[in-house]
């Protein structure tokens, strides 16, 4: 309903068929003007249900068919080659997969008809894939929610309605009574969490009842534990609006998830979260940063953080409002629409390919004219790489994209005058340009230091010339040169930043530190992305403990401590091998580094690769099974998520955005910056356990491709270059 709705609002024409009966969404669909037909099939094989569903298709023609639901997969199939023959996109959203050979014999055949798959999670695509046999790729794309307001009233007439004084704490768990929905462990918890505090409290469960069996056992268990006054299951509710507003908590106690809607409207709704690590919940909800995460099957680690959030109001607040934060910018239902559209533009392409038509594009306005400066390889480091990764990207399908490198060309050493000429015939580039293509947006990927003021005269000129500047902030070191600045340097920094029609960070920790340095500046959140390689056999990878640490050779990175640690490690019995890939900042670090491998011992162990790329680091990463960055200062690594796209588990130190990146005990280790012990317990933990190195590894992937994959961060920027437009656009004509 959320999709349709988004769809017609973009000029769209979508048409809803759901196999059986209207259910309670067919009224709400037809209030907003949007067509549903209902096939009133009630068998598992109904060939009028196809014969229905070919007569739809035939009068409404459609350029893409997105099929939600794995049991109309089958109709859907037949309905097309009988039909008009378009394109199939299968969206794959929780993890109930039957396991009877014939539905799974039938769906397999029905794949053959797919042209793109979706998964709300890595979890689920890797279920579905492997229940379906499905081998190509499967992009993630995660659900999306309205965000509502705030409204005491409402929450004030549901308690009411509920016979609920403002005093009872009331915890709220959402979706139908099923196994998977650990249930059981909900009710244990409740009665620990009754002798955890003293404050009165109420857990409702909304969901329907007519799994008869499971509803029986959980009956007679609450009636056995006395929870009768404490636990109240309300059934299926069609006001869970009005509930989460009622609640003061959320609670999650699932066994198996995909990428639960309900989690997601309950953290739009500014409520605290408690949820199990399962599926998809870990990539939405960051342990004690906008939730509190527990494994599941787990009552005891269940009732302790229910008590935290209980007997915490000020912990509560916080949460629920990060929680509120992260639904607005990664889960809205604009966000997902963006995302739903390009993937139907792709498989429309590719079932137009090879013919003479031209697929359609469903998006109503012109692709974007992009203008693109950063630095591209061969020069290293994590901002040539985002670069690199974006212009190879599917970035160049969504915008008319032209990307000019503004790295350093001049070799080491060369005079001032040398470098003054190659500046500007740079920005003689960049002028001709930006006049050549028409130019709507010079997007600008910039650092600290001198690199900055030089942007931001390229930012000026762009701005003269008629595009919109999208300024890309990287480096770890940014907040330190800011605070270094004087005040004249301060307030040409924030006149350059609130020119721009966007400036980019990397993460909700980067956005709170600078925003107070340009108030006005339109800020934007978009984490790095990479490359995500096919999908990795781990068991091929060694159970030997091979560590790598990419990244430069000076003191801000920490390879002085991961050398330490290596010999402190050595001496507790660690005997892995530990790369270290990277070259020199500054005359003199490589035999510094040396001369401590050879003082502490650790020559068998420690190899220093030097610096790598394109299949060299392919190599390195392949051959690798962990992966280590103790740095000072950080934004987002792009060699930690690298790793982490391999396969590998991280240890890495809380800086930058890396804790909004990585959950500690879930896709790796999190350690202080300079504990040299910490890191050295870590690395011997990992060496010796290889059951949760390939755990925390699988989990890692997982994480990058729900949210930091190349084609993830390609559409948040997308999001802003037509945000930035779409606020400017008196200013342009049409192509």
């Amino acid at each position: 309903m959320h999709l349709a709705t988004e769809f017609a609002a973009r000029e769209l024409v979508p048409l809803v068929v759901c196999l059986m009966d209207r259910g309670e969404f067919g009224g709400q669909l037809q209030a907003r003007g949007i067509p549903m037909v209902p096939l009133h099939s009630v068998r598992a094989y109904d060939w009028r249900g196809v014969l229905r569903l070919t007569s739809v298709l035939r009068q409404f023609r459609p350029d893409v068919i997105n099929v939600h639901d794995r049991s109309s997969l089958p109709y859907v199939f037949l309905a097309n080659r009988l039909g008009p023959k378009c394109p199939i996109v299968l969206s794959c959203h929780g993890l109930r997969l039957q396991d009877a050979p014939r539905p799974r014999m039938r769906d397999r055949l029905a794949m053959r008809g797919v042209q793109a798959v979706t998964a709300v999670s890595g979890r689920t695509a890797a279920e579905y894939s492997q229940a379906l046999g499905w081998e190509g790729k499967v992009e993630i794309v995660s659900n999306g929610v309205p965000v509502p307001p705030i409204a005491p009233e409402i929450r004030q007439a549901a308690r009411k309605a509920l016979g609920l004084p403002e005093t009872t704490f009331t915890l709220l768990a959402v979706g139908n009574v099923n196994p998977e929905k650990g249930y059981e462990d909900l009710l244990d918890a409740a009665v620990l969490l009754r002798r955890q505090t003293a404050a009165p409290f109420v857990v409702l469960v909304a969901g329907s009842m007519a799994n008869r069996v499971c509803w029986a056992t959980l009956d007679a268990q609450a009636r056995r534990l006395g929870l009768g006054d404490i636990v109240r299951f309300l059934g299926l509710r069609r006001d869970t609006p009005a509930l989460y507003s009622a609640a003061d908590a959320f609670v999650l106690s699932s066994r198996k998830e995909g990428l639960p809607m309900v989690l997601l409207e309950a953290m739009a709704s500014g409520l605290p979260v408690i949820a199990t690590c399962v599926g998809g919940v870990p990539s939405v909800v960051t342990d004690r940063e906008n939730g509190l995460l527990v494994p599941p099957r787990s009552p005891e680690a269940l009732s302790d953080a229910m008590a935290e959030i209980c007997n915490a109001p000020s912990l509560r607040r916080h949460l629920g409002a990060r929680a509120r934060e992260r639904v607005e910018r990664d889960y809205s239902v604009e966000r997902m629409a963006s995302r739903y559209l390009s993937v139907y533009e792709r498989a429309m392409s590719r079932t137009a390919g090879g013919s003479s038509r031209t697929a359609p594009r469903l998006s109503s306005s012109a692709k974007p004219r992009v203008l693109m400066l950063g630095p591209v390889p061969p020069p290293t480091g994590g901002m040539a790489t985002v670069v690199d990764n974006l212009r190879s990207s599917r970035l160049a399908d969504e915008c008319r994209l032209v990307v000019l490198n503004s790295g350093k060309i001049t070799p080491e050493g060369r005079s001032l005058l040398v470098g003054i000429v190659a500046q500007l015939r740079l920005f003689g580039r960049i002028v001709r340009t930006i006049l050549k293509h028409r130019a709507q947006i010079v997007h600008i990927h910039t650092c600290s230091g001198f690199t900055f003021w030089r942007d931001g005269l390229h930012l000026f000129v762009a701005h003269l010339l008629g595009s919109v500047g999208v300024v890309h902030v990287h480096g770890g070191r940014f907040y330190e040169f800011i605070a270094s600045l004087g005040p004249v340097g301060r307030a040409l920094l924030r006149q350059a930043l609130e020119m721009a029609g966007a400036v980019v960070v990397l993460s909700q920790d980067w956005l709170d530190r600078l925003r107070p340095y340009a108030c006005s500046a339109r800020w934007r959140i978009v984490p790095n992305g990479v490359v995500v390689p096919p999908s990795l056999n781990t068991d091929r990878k060694s159970p030997a403990p091979a560590f790598l640490f990419m990244g430069n050779l000076g003191e801000p990175k920490g390879v002085r401590d991961l050398v330490a640690a290596v010999a402190l490690a050595r001496r507790q019995g660690f005997r892995g091998d530990v790369a270290i890939a990277g070259g020199e900042t500054a005359a003199g670090q490589r035999e510094t580094v040396e001369r401590q491998i050879e003082q502490s011992g650790c020559s068998p162990l420690v190899h220093l690769v030097g610096v790598v790329s394109g299949k060299a680091k392919e190599a390195v990463l392949s051959r690798s099974n962990c992966f280590v960055l103790p740095s000072y200062a950080e934004g987002l690594p792009m060699a930690m998520l690298e790793a982490m796209a391999y396969g590998m588990p991280v240890i890495v130190t809380r800086v930058g955005a890396i804790p909004e990146a990585i959950t500690d005990g879930v896709e790796g280790f999190l350690i202080g910056p300079g504990d040299v012990e910490a890191l050295a317990d870590r690395m011997v933990h990992l060496g010796r356990d290889v059951a949760l190195r390939r755990r925390m590894g699988q989990a890692a992937r997982w994480r990058v491709e729900a949210e930091y994959s190349i084609d993830v961060m390609v559409g948040r920027l997308v999001s802003v270059y037509r945000e930035v437009l779409a606020s400017n656009r008196s200013r342009w004509r049409s192509p």
